[in-house]
């Protein structure tokens, strides 16, 4: 009887439907993935995305190009990107849009130009390689050698790196005797304050630095080999460190530049990651753009950035001879709107109504994001 009964269970019809009751179960099964899985990828925002290049920047000509593109300064007030090409020894002028404007040579004056700022005036201030600071008008012609007054006696003044602030304050990175200084643009010390003080001597002494950048009454400073970006305000008070040393998303393991978007999103240059790491400006990170590569769209040792009005972020990689121009990522735009809304939401101290304090920063990065 059992056998009977065993043959019945496992004859033809019942093999069929048992077959087409697992084929269905498959079918429910997959239906249910794949419906979930848009939702589990909506709810999880990006983290690092490749960079979304817009162009390359290149003097005209078939033999002309940069050699060897160091230092990088956009001018927002009259829409113009300066490169220093130390290979030609020369500063190239471009407009936002990628257009050549014009160039000037530093051969007679100084060998390799470093970092450049340009003043409200459109003046523009060089680091030459004779550790001077020098001028030239709006058109590249020479002026002068900026004399700097006030310097502490027995000083011996190391030109690392150079910034201005929108008052045209110039700031000089001394990374040598590890003190940042403050002139005004007749050469004048306004003040001076060292940096590193919570950092043990041994540490302190082997301190790299990249270039740093001002903002909103902060000034950024990217400690490279310490893998952080050290904030202080514009007397020299401490406010907060940016990022950790790591190599992981989300941590810096070089950086050696930073820039700020609309005065929300701090933009750190990785050299040994090969990208651009965001974050708030209190330090909450955003996401990151790049990657190690060859071709537009990704770096090879990046070492110079500035950013536009735009958003749009200027990148030199000096091995490659190469300066690029790639997009915010839409997503980091995103995350910053949102942290800075529930910031605003949460001051209890703001004299004006919390909606609209959300709705103008909004507005404030949404220029950015129609843009892109």
């Amino acid at each position: 009887m059992l056998q009977i009964l065993v043959r019945k269970l496992t004859s033809l019809p019942v093999r069929n439907c048992v077959a087409v009751a697992l084929g269905f179960a498959c079918f429910l099964v997959v239906l249910i993935v794949g419906l979930a899985t848009p939702a589990i990828a909506q709810g999880n925002s990006p983290l690092a995305v490749p960079a979304d290049v817009v162009r390359e920047l290149s003097p005209p000509g078939t033999a002309n190009g940069f050699l060897r593109p160091g230092g990088i300064f956009v001018d927002n007030r009259f829409g113009e990107v300066y490169v220093s090409d130390l290979g030609h020894n020369r500063i190239v002028a471009f407009d936002t849009s990628g257009l050549y404007k014009f160039e000037f040579s530093c051969g007679d004056i100084f060998d390799i130009p470093g970092d450049l700022v340009v003043d409200s005036r459109g003046l523009i201030y060089v680091i030459g390689s004779r550790n001077g600071i020098y001028l030239f008008d709006y058109d590249g012609l020479y002026l002068k050698e900026l004399q700097l007054s006030g310097l502490p006696q027995g000083l011996t003044l190391n030109i690392g790196h150079l910034t201005i602030d929108e008052s045209d304050n110039l700031y000089i990175l001394d990374g040598t005797n590890q003190i940042i200084f403050t002139f005004d643009t007749q050469g004048i010390l306004r003040q001076q304050f060292s940096i590193l003080s919570d950092v043990p001597e041994k540490e302190r002494r082997e301190a790299t630095f990249g270039a740093p950048r001002v903002a909103a009454g902060l000034i950024y400073l990217p400690v490279s080999n310490l893998g952080t970006i050290y904030v202080y305000d514009l007397g020299g008070s401490f406010i907060r460190n940016i990022g950790g040393l790591g190599t992981d998303i989300g941590t810096l393991n070089f950086p050696v530049s930073v820039a700020i978007a609309d005065e929300q999103v701090v933009m750190v240059l990785d050299k040994h990651r090969y990208n651009v790491v965001c974050f708030t400006t209190d330090g909450q990170f955003l996401g990151e753009f790049g990657g190690m590569g060859f071709r537009l769209g990704w770096f090879y040792h990046p070492q110079f950035f500035a950013v536009d009005n735009l958003g749009r972020c200027y990148i030199s990689q000096f091995l490659l001879n190469l300066v690029q121009v790639c997009d915010l990522p839409g997503f980091i735009i995103e995350k910053a709107k949102s942290f800075t809304i529930k910031h605003s939401q949460s001051n209890s101290n703001s004299l004006r109504p919390e909606s609209a304090c959300g709705e103008e920063v909004t507005e404030q990065l949404t220029t950015i994001a129609i843009v892109n």
